[in-house]
Parts: C-alpha cells; sequence; structure tokens
C-alpha cells in the first residue's frame, strides 16, 4: 500500500485542535497548518525508511498538534482588562488561519500582529472623546475639569464620563493616560461623586452579571433583559460602534459586527435603530451649537491633538456662532455630493457632513451657515466651495504631487480672486472663482493640470483660461442637451440624468468622450429605474380560471370593489400610465379611455390623479408643482396624496414632474418635492396611511406590501394581483 492511502485509511483515535468531533486521518493532520512543511517532509521521510514505526508517527504529530495549539491558546495579547490568546483572535475573525499558524510556529510574535491596523482596531479600539480644547486658550482638559470650571454642564460632562467608562476606560488627556473608573478616582481624573454611576457604565466593558443564571452578559445583553435603562444603554452601546466595535466582556475585546450577532450581542432591529437615529437616540449634546446629536457626529466635529487623542473643540463664549434650524440642517443633510481626494475620496457624503469634518474650522463653519441663511450663497455654491477647500487642503499636503506643486500659494490667491459670471451648466447666472472653475466637474484633473501648466510658462493667462472653460462647459451642455433619453412624458437629456444624480461623473465623461453611447446608458439599471420606474399592480390574476384580467375589467365583473379598483387605478395613473396587461401596453388616462381599458366615468378622477407624473398647477404662481408640493399647499386631500407619493416610492422614486422623470431621494429633497416628516409617516405607516385594501384578506394594507403580494407575470415582468376567491 502507497503511504498516502496507508495514512489516510489510519484514523486518529483522540480529538485533537480544530480536528475534535472529526473523524480524522493521521495523513491530513500532517498536511494541516499544524505541521510546518520541513517538519511533514522529515517525518515522512522517517516513515518510509521505517526508521519510526506507525505508532511513533502518529504520536509524534498529536505532539505537534498539542504544541501548536498551546501556542495558540496562550494569552499573549493584552486586551481591555486581560490578556487574549491568538485562538481567541481567530474565533472572533480578528486574525485569519494564516496569522494563527504564523504565531502558532513561532513566525509572528504578538508584537507584529498587535500592529496590524485590523488588529488594534479591536485590541484597542479608536480614540473616544477624551477631553476638551479650550479654543480662547489653546488649553486642554480633561472632561471632568471642564465641569469643574463650568465650561460643562454638569449632565453633558456625565453623559461624556460613561461614554469613556463603556469605551475602555477613563482619559487623562494631558498625560495621554488611560484608566479603569477606580484608578481614575484615585488619581482624582473623576471626583468620587461620579464613581458609582461610571462604574455602572463601565460595566459594558466588564460585563453585566445576570441575576438568573450568574453569567457574564453583554451590554446588549443587559439592554435586552432590562437591567439597564434603554435610552442609557442606546447611548453606551452607539459610543462602542463609533470607537471600534462591540465589546465582548467575556473575551476583553471588541468584535466584527457579523461576529457580535453570532454572539447575541447585537441584532438586526438595534442596528436599524442606530443606523437612522431620531432625536430620541441622539444622546449627546454639543455644547457649541446646543444640538443633540449621536456620539459619532460629536465625534466628527471633535479635533485631534498631537498624541492622537478627540478632543471637543469649546468655542469662546461671546463668539457669534451659527446654529443650524431644522430647515437649513434638512437642506444639508439631504445634499450630497462625492469627493474626490482626502479621507472621503469616492464616496457619497452629505454636505452637512463635510462641514463638520476636519477640513473646515468653526469660523469657516460659521460663515457659510451665516451666508446660506442671509440667501448669498447657494447650496450648490456652498457644495463647489467644500469640494474646493478639500481639494485644497488635500493637495497642499501632498509632498510632490504634481497638483500641489501647480496651484502655488500665489496662483491659488490669484485664481480665487478672479471672479467670472457663467452663462451655462451648473453655476448658470452664478459668479465664481476660476479656482472653483478649475476643480469643477466639466474639467478633469489632466485637463486642469495642462491648464495651469500653460498659464505658469505664459501660454495662458487668466481671461484667456476662463475663455477655454468656458467653452468647455458650453460644449459640454450642448452635447448633454442633444444626448436624450425618453422620460415618462417627454425626452430626458443626459445633462439633466447627471444633475439628477442619476448618472455620475464617471458615465457623464464617457459619454462626452464618446467612450460610451446613448445607448448603453439606457440600459444601465440605475437609469431605467428613474426614467421607467418598477411595475406598479397592473392587473389581477383569477387563479381558479388561470386568467389575467386589467383593474378595470376586474371591477365590471364584479370581481373587485369599485372603490378598491379606484384606488388601483389611481395608482397607475400617478405612477406613469394606466396599464393594460393583456397587451403589456402603457398609457395615458385619455388614451386608455379611448381604447375602453378604463371607463369614462373614471377619466376626471384618473386625470386628476395623473397629476402626480404631469403636474399641478400652483395657483399663487402658475407654475407646474410635484405631488408633494400639492399636498403641502393643501391643493389635494391629505390621504389621497400620501396613498399617491407612497405609490411612486414603491414604484421607483418620487416623479419630477418638471423634468418627467423619477428622482433618487436626496434629489427630492434638494428640489423640495419630498421631506424627513413625509418619510417618517411613509417609514412607520399607521392604519390611516395604509390607503390600499387586500381583497382576500381584508386587510389595509401600504402598496409595497400589497405590491409583495402579486406574482410577476411571466411573459411581461408585470405585477398582478392574485385573487384566490371569486
Amino acid at each position: 500500500m502507497e503511504i498516502p492511502n496507508q495514512l489516510q485509511s489510519t484514523k486518529l483515535e483522540k480529538d485533537m485542535g480544530r480536528f475534535k468531533a472529526h473523524e480524522t486521518s493521521i495523513w491530513e493532520v500532517l498536511n494541516s497548518e499544524y505541521v510546518a512543511e520541513k517538519k511533514r517532509k522529515e517525518m515522512l521521510q522517517q516513515f518510509q525508511s521505517q526508521s519510526i514505526t506507525l505508532q511513533q508517527l502518529i504520536t509524534a504529530t498529536a505532539e505537534k498538534v498539542e504544541e501548536y495549539e498551546r501556542r495558540g491558546a496562550k494569552p499573549i495579547f493584552k486586551g481591555l482588562r486581560k490578556r487574549i490568546s491568538a485562538n481567541d483572535l481567530y474565533k472572533s475573525n480578528i486574525i485569519d488561519q494564516t496569522t494563527l499558524s504564523e504565531i502558532s510556529k513561532g513566525e509572528k510574535n504578538a508584537e507584529d500582529i498587535s500592529k496590524m491596523e485590523t488588529v488594534k482596531k479591536y485590541l484597542e479600539g479608536s480614540s473616544c472623546i477624551a477631553g476638551v480644547y479650550i479654543q480662547k486658550t489653546q488649553e486642554k482638559m480633561s472632561i471632568y475639569q471642564a465641569m469643574k470650571k463650568g465650561i460643562l454642564r454638569p449632565g453633558t460632562a456625565l453623559v461624556l464620563l460613561e461614554a469613556q467608562a463603556a469605551t475602555g476606560f477613563i482619559i487623562d488627556p494631558i498625560k495621554n493616560e488611560k484608566l479603569n473608573v477606580e484608578e481614575a478616582v484615585l488619581k482624582a481624573i473623576v471626583g468620587k461623586e461620579l464613581q458609582k454611576k461610571l462604574q455602572s457604565a463601565e460595566k459594558a466593558v466588564i460585563g453585566y452579571t445576570d441575576p438568573y443564571t450568574g453569567e457574564k452578559i453583554s451590554l446588549f445583553q443587559a439592554l435586552n433583559k432590562e437591567l439597564i435603562v434603554k435610552d442609557h444603554g442606546i447611548r453606551l452601546l452607539e459610543a462602542q460602534i463609533a470607537t471600534g466595535g462591540i465589546i465582548d466582556p467575556v473575551h476583553s475585546h471588541r468584535l466584527p459586527v457579523q461576529v457580535a450577532y453570532e454572539r447575541g450581542y447585537f441584532d438586526e432591529e438595534m442596528n436599524n435603530v442606530l443606523s437612522d437615529p431620531s432625536d430620541d437616540t441622539k444622546g449627546f449634546f454639543d455644547p457649541n451649537t446646543h444640538e443633540n446629536l449621536t456620539y459619532l457626529q460629536l465625534l466628527e466635529r471633535c479635533c485631534k491633538d498631537e498624541t492622537g487623542l478627540c478632543l471637543l473643540n469649546i468655542a469662546p463664549k461671546g463668539r457669534s456662532h451659527v446654529s443650524a434650524d431644522e430647515t437649513t440642517k434638512t437642506t444639508f443633510q439631504s445634499s450630497f455630493t462625492t469627493i474626490s481626494a482626502g479621507r472621503y475620496t469616492g464616496q457619497n457624503v452629505s454636505i452637512w457632513e463635510l462641514l463638520y469634518s476636519e477640513y473646515f474650522t468653526e469660523g469657516k463653519r460659521n460663515e457659510l451657515l451665516q451666508k446660506f441663511k442671509q440667501g448669498t450663497l447657494t447650496i450648490d455654491q456652498i457644495t463647489t466651495i467644500i469640494r474646493t477647500t478639500i481639494a485644497e487642503k488635500e493637495a497642499t499636503e501632498k509632498d510632490g504631487n504634481a497638483d500641489s506643486f501647480l496651484f502655488d500659494e500665489k496662483t491659488t490667491e490669484l485664481f480665487k480672486s478672479t471672479k467670472h459670471t457663467c452663462k451655462a451648466g451648473t453655476f448658470k447666472d452664478k459668479t465664481v472663482s476660476l479656482w472653483e472653475l478649475l476643480h469643477s466637474d466639466y474639467i478633469t484633473e489632466e485637463k486642469r493640470n495642462e491648464l495651469v501648466k500653460q498659464f505658469k510658462d505664459g501660454a495662458q493667462t487668466t481671461e484667456t483660461l476662463i475663455t477655454i472653460i468656458s467653452t468647455i462647459i458650453d460644449q459640454t451642455e450642448k452635447k448633454s442637451s442633444e444626448l436624450k433619453l425618453p422620460g415618462l412624458r417627454k425626452q430626458v437629456s443626459v445633462a439633466e440624468l447627471y444633475k439628477s444624480q442619476i448618472i455620475d461623473k464617471s458615465v457623464w465623461g464617457e459619454l462626452q468622450q464618446g467612450t460610451k453611447t446613448i445607448e448603453d446608458v439606457a440600459k444601465m439599471d440605475t437609469v431605467k429605474r428613474y426614467l421607467e420606474g418598477r411595475s406598479c399592480i397592473a392587473g389581477v390574476y383569477l387563479e381558479s380560471l388561470k386568467e389575467k384580467l386589467n383593474i378595470y375589467q376586474a371591477m365590471k365583473r364584479g370581481i373587485l370593489r369599485p372603490g378598491t379598483a379606484l384606488i388601483l387605478l389611481e395608482a397607475q395613473a400617478a405612477t406613469g400610465f394606466i396599464i393594460d396587461p393583456i397587451n403589456n401596453q402603457k398609457l395615458c388616462v385619455e388614451e386608455a379611455v379611448s381604447k375602453g381599458i378604463i371607463g369614462k366615468e373614471l377619466q376626471d378622477k384618473l386625470l386628476s390623479a395623473e397629476r402626480g407624473v404631469t403636474g399641478y398647477k400652483d395657483p399663487y404662481t402658475g407654475e407646474k408643482i410635484s405631488l408633494f408640493q400639492a399636498l403641502k399647499k393643501d391643493l389635494i386631500v391629505k390621504d389621497h396624496g400620501i396613498r399617491l407619493l407612497e405609490a411612486q416610492i414603491a414604484t421607483g422614486g418620487i416623479i419630477d414632474p418638471v423634468h418627467s422623470h423619477r428622482l433618487p431621494v436626496q434629489v427630492a429633497y434638494e428640489r423640495g418635492y419630498f421631506d424627513e416628516e413625509m418619510n417618517n409617516v411613509l417609514s412607520d405607516p399607521s392604519d390611516d396611511t395604509k390607503g390600499f385594501f387586500d381583497p382576500n384578506t381584508h386587510e389595509n394594507l401600504t402598496y409595497l406590501q400589497l405590491l409583495e403580494r402579486c406574482v410577476r407575470d411571466e411573459k411581461t415582468g408585470l405585477f398582478l394581483l392574485k385573487l384566490q376567491k371569486i
């Protein structure tokens, strides 16, 4: 018998390492991570030459596994409150099999592994809010000091200190020391009067005791068992996630989200609560703006000191601070832009988040907010300022970068002070700087560098640069307006698709350069979604007869009640077209009446609903307005409007009647076609807003819920409401 076959048929008699509870051959163990290649060859050679017996080979292999496991089980890493083994890190998906093997074989030590960013994140976490930075005196101090000096209110200070305790340690930002609560009290970093409250918060790190089993449980588990107040628990849990991950008190380190789910330390419901925080879950207070924020939002407003600790900036008293009202805040939070430099590279980020990032001082932020509120700057202009500020700061930080070399201080200042009023494109009728034009979406990085180099070589002046850029803008806009796709009621230009964030900068650029055709764009799923939408409830399917009917037919045959049929037809009209599911045709209301798909007695009501697509007329200005705007102006009954709006969202997005296509949510916010209040109404519908009826179960449902109960026609892809009984 060949040696491999012999060893494959020889099963180990005892459980070993990761092979516990598995029937394993000696061959499989020899070829696993437990035995180094060199040692494996040596042992097999000895067995082949009969220097060792089969039993000796088994014994030697078992010793290798035990030695490997001993090394992996040795607590060599520093955790939050105790030392951690490599096996623990492996089981928590913090290190992989290769790294575990390297540690167990002695090829890498704890020091090497602890320096890995992916490991440091879970062993140490990232900085919590460690203290405060007083702008007026340029002084940093601990949270407790700031409270004692009256700089922070006691409640604000306590909440921040509890967050420190629940994320690992109380911080002394002066000496850069991490202390447990008891040590912090002894060293007077916090006062004794706070000790009990902070030790209670510290249980989020060391564990709570389950009163029924006596076992150590996590913060989330204690929250679920109602051992701590809900708001308090959510606040501490959010602070843990914002500083690196949920803490496992049993193993004394943070966890990747998936592992936290598996161990019962987190769930989908809590993830949803923290992903979309309401004012109720914004448990932290900004002493500068007097806003309630999440811990992550407050962290983002901090500055870092020379040690890397995050410090809360405290603005001087009496400085005119501009606080954002709800309208301003909503506008900034719902306006997004894609950043091409720095830590946000490639991300679509809200203007609000960028404004409160490290790229902007409080003074600059206040200035922009003030100008926006006064109406001297639009949201588009602020977006451009933000993008150019980030690009500029990133450029100056990159030594040797070509952009940094080209844009020296003198050139930068000249370009910023050179103004031009644009006649086309995004900047139409706006006065912007040459710097903003050069860093706009119209100019590629390559073209920008080429133009600036020509300027510095004397081949171009600021005037000729403006002329060149204006020509590029005109040509780009002309080409974009000529490239069109069919919308709901009229053609939609590529320029409009770009402005509506339906296509991104790269697709727009490829169309200008001719490397992508309009036909290619038409086939993109993201484009189809906003131009065509998804199927509404197009008709009914009679299961017993295997027959499909249009909604009006079903009503005339007494299969659907008139009220149910009317509401479904109004939803069709408000989402684009009346549908003939037999011939797979989309028709406007007038066409549908003329073809007998609906009766003339419904025409007026359906023409009214169709205005959700074609637009309502503002009686005061005469302008075309959207369904949501008509609802806000009380031009339509609230329940009726909400029903139609919900149908639009369920079938692909809110419809812009001016431009004749659907919109991404953030663009709908910007254009005033949606707001936070309506989003909340539709996100958590009550029986009052469940405006559709299931004829099978007699339940009131949202349009989306009713859509989910439909069947898809295999031939046409249309959704049909399945009727079980006639």
